[in-house]
């Protein structure tokens, strides 16, 4: 015999047999039917009673091989079967046992146990012990090589007779539970590599294993006491599903993810942003639930916080529509649509228009675009959006003809010489170029309006000309000066800048120039980024998530498309079915986002307690999922046509305890009932304060 053959065989050995250790005392019964989906066992309330009990949907192993003896094993039998309990199953001579036992009871003549066998005879005692136990085969462990392999099926039918049935020892089951493909963890390897990690991240714990509500029996055999790993890769670039009832763990469940992911990152020191889309506060606020404390307080320094309005030690979730001109524009043009709809031209040019700065070479666009950004500001200061610390000066280039022009059209007195005119309008309203208050500046555009529209006749359809000659105003600062006087150039009344005040709730004088901008910088520096959605304005809120779930998308996959790498970021959503439901478009915001993100480093963690509500194609590609309590028959229904989610659907529908879920991740071949552990800050800051800061690390800003 070769050294590789002897060796293989030791591997064998060492591997296999620990899943079936110490078979004298793990041995709960025989095989005596089975198909390539399902075994039946032969069970005794004496084995039973000695392993703890044999919960449902507890794991269990079957093997042919004598675990003392392996050496002599057929190479046939060289596999150990692994089983999940799904329920009890008839014997075939249950019916007398059955009979047996009511005559018994019948001729009682006392309520009271006088012995252990409970006045049975030992031979009818012994035979009433027996029951069956239906199982789902899960798949087969074996050997290939020098690696322990799992197969999610067996290759054949076995001998019935030969199947022994163990309850695993915690050390095994340890072994059972954590057991990851090896092909799925070098492609994990490979993708930790393109995101920046030296080795693929140690696993980390998600809790214990628990397989029913009652533990008691559990805890007393040491079940309970077997974590639950989890590889920190398989939320990176991927799909995760947290589903369950409102307090049933979910909440608690995403912080322990974020606090994984951060922890990783932060050993590794690669940068990994998070964002989470808090609807409830319950991330950026301490709560009882979680001692006292939350993702801010756990990672103080990379952590950065927003709110749909001002608050202390949060930055404004709103843009200042003074500064952020183009996006400010975005979120106005949506809030007055309705209003404008069926509207006059100038209305449906103003939703039509963009405010991104052309090249600054380009000098002829670059003056149009200065003049309509002042003609938008005055829209802006006239609908009553507060400035705030933005200066109450304008300035705005006009040329020479242009005064001139305004002069003529107002039919102004006083120029002694043509060359005078344009130091006229000047004398009158100020000169523009060295800066206006927005209120003269109104006055003056007000004027030059009027003034175009007088000099307009058949023969001459510039208006107010430009230095080129051409017209002044160009067809979209008309229109922001047509709705600046509320009128179109015919003189007849039109909603002007009365109906973009419907936009002041989504402006802060207080706010950034470009809040998607810094969220997106934030996340790109492994930054934490909340975003408190829990309190202001419920059209803000949404309206400011899914601009800045856009604005990530778009940057991110345009780097992507230019060949580069984006960063790595987790977006953390609740309440999905509000985003991504049944009914949304797949090319909508959110969906794409769920559909596509992975391929641009855009990973999406997604919670709701109504499964059949999410688009069911985001579902059908999702993952991760943990799962919790479920109330009825329809969401359970839809849970149990993924993985094997269906053996557990009686479970999820009874059993409410808080952090009890059945986890399936991307490296776990099948689902592990799992008691998820509960969020400990002290914990996580000791061991995140305890980490090294990476290279260039900045602390988060503060408000």
């Amino acid at each position: 015999m070769s050294i590789n053959t002897l060796t293989g065989q030791v591997l064998a050995k060492s591997v296999l047999a620990k899943l079936v250790s110490d078979p004298a005392n793990q041995h709960i019964g025989f095989v005596f039917g089975m198909g390539y989906d399902q075994a039946k066992v032969l069970t005794n309330d004496a084995w039973r009673s000695r392993v703890g009990g044999v919960p449902l949907n507890a794991f269990l192993v079957a093997c042919a091989f004598d675990p003392e003896n392996f050496d002599r094993a057929d190479e046939l039998d060289k596999v150990v079967v692994l089983l999940r309990v799904t329920g009890p199953t008839p014997l075939p001579h249950d019916s007398d046992m059955v009979k047996a036992i009511i005559e018994h009871h019948q001729s009682r003549t006392q309520v009271a146990r006088t012995d252990t066998l409970d006045g049975f005879d030992p031979f009818t005692h012994n035979q009433v012990q027996y029951g069956g136990l239906v199982c789902r085969v899960v798949g087969s462990f074996y050997v290939d090589g020098n690696q322990l392999m799992f197969g999610a099926d067996v290759e054949d039918f076995f001998s019935a007779s030969h199947l022994r049935v163990y309850v695993p020892t915690p050390d095994a089951l340890k072994t059972i539970v954590n057991y990851a493909d090896p092909i799925r963890l070098a492609k994990a390897t490979e993708d930790a590599k393109k995101v920046g990690f030296a080795k693929l991240p140690d696993p980390f714990e998600v809790g214990h294993v628990q397989y029913t509500s009652t533990t008691r029996l559990q805890k007393a055999h040491g079940t309970s006491a077997v974590t639950v790993g989890v590889q920190p890769m398989d939320f990176l670039g991927r799909r995760t599903a947290v589903l369950g009832m409102t307090r049933t763990g979910k909440s608690n469940t995403v912080k322990t993810m974020v606090s994984a992911v951060s922890l990783s990152a932060g050993a590794a020191g690669v940068r990994v942003g998070q964002l989470i889309f808090d609807m409830n506060g319950e991330y950026a606020n301490a709560n009882q639930q979680d001692a006292g404390s939350s993702i801010n307080d756990v990672f103080t320094d990379n952590t950065v916080r927003y709110r749909g309005l001002s608050a202390p030690g949060f930055f404004d979730l709103r843009n200042n529509f003074y500064e952020s001109l183009d996006a400010g524009l975005e979120v106005l043009q949506e809030v007055v649509r309705g209003e404008f709809k069926g509207g006059q031209p100038d209305q449906q040019i103003f939703l039509g228009m963009s405010l991104q700065e052309p090249d600054a070479a380009d000098r002829s666009q670059h003056l149009r675009w200065q003049k309509q950004v002042v003609l938008y500001r005055l829209l802006l200061w006239k609908a009553g959006f507060t400035q705030g610390t933005f200066p109450d000066q304008l300035k705005l280039q006009i040329g020479k003809s242009a005064l001139e022009g305004i002069y003529d059209g107002l039919k102004m007195q006083g120029a002694s010489s043509q060359a005078k005119k344009a130091e006229a309008v000047k004398a009158q309203f100020g000169d523009p170029s060295a800066g206006l208050t927005f209120a003269k500046m109104d006055a003056l555009m007000l004027a030059a309006r009027s003034a175009h529209i007088e000099l307009l006749t058949a023969s001459n359809q510039v208006g107010i000309p430009s230095s080129s000659g051409e017209s002044w105003f160009d067809p979209t600062a008309l229109s922001l000066a047509n709705l600046l006087a509320k009128e179109n150039s015919k003189g007849s009344y039109i909603n002007g800048f009365n109906t973009l005040s419907l936009g002041r709730v989504y402006h802060s004088p207080s706010g950034s120039k470009s809040v998607p901008d810094d969220i997106y910088e934030h996340l790109r520096l492994g930054r934490i980024v909340i975003m408190d959605l829990s309190v202001g304005s419920e059209k803000v809120r949404r309206t400011m998530a899914e601009k800045i779930a856009a604005h990530i998308l778009r940057k991110s996959s345009g780097a992507f498309n230019e060949g580069a790498n984006p960063p790595s970021i987790v977006v953390y959503v609740e309440e999905a079915h509000n985003l991504i439901g049944k009914d949304a478009e797949l090319d909508e915001t959110w969906p794409r986002i769920a559909k596509e993100g992975a391929k641009f480093g855009i990973s999406l963690v997604y919670s709701t307690q109504e499964p059949s509500s999410i688009h069911p194609n985001i579902m059908a590609n999702t993952e991760n999922l943990f799962v919790t309590h479920l109330n009825n028959d329809k969401e359970v229904k839809v849970l149990s046509s993924y993985y094997d989610f269906e053996d557990f659907a009686a479970s999820i529908k009874k059993a409410q305890d808080v952090g009890f879920a059945r986890v399936k991740t991307l490296s776990a071949s099948f689902v592990v009932p799992t008691k998820i552990a509960k969020f400990d800050p002290a914990s996580i800051k000791a061991k995140y304060d305890s980490l090294p800061k990476p290279l260039g690390f900045t602390p988060a800003p503060t408000p």
